[in-house]
């Protein structure tokens, strides 16, 4: 197996493990995304691509739209799972003028 099928097999695996983690919350999907740009940009130094014919303006709408998509999935999958309640407590306390460090002082 040359070296380049290798990182192509570890990048499939991490993008399983993208989509994981929105599934199951094993780690911070972030973290695991930014390990997937990690082998793909090595992965694309032992081997180039070449260069696909797509306007500009298309690419820029589709790397945005996905960005979007995938992150607003994180954030929504975090908040189901109860990992943000303090971050809610927080916001939802601050707006009503109790601050965390005026907790106990009355």
């Amino acid at each position: 197996m040359s070296l380049v099928r290798l990182l192509d097999a570890v990048a499939v695996l991490c993008g399983l493990a993208v989509l994981s983690t929105l599934v199951y919350w094993w780690w911070r999907p972030e973290e695991v995304f930014l390990v997937l740009l990690g082998v793909l940009a090595i992965r694309l130094v032992v081997a180039p691509l070449p260069v696909l014919r797509v306007r500009p303006r298309r690419a820029v709408a589709v790397g945005v739209t996905l960005y979007a998509v995938y992150f607003s999935a994180a954030t929504l999958s975090r908040l189901w799972t109860f990992r943000t309640h303090a971050s809610i407590w927080a916001i939802t306390s601050s707006s009503r003028g109790i601050w965390p460090a005026a907790r106990g002082r009355t």
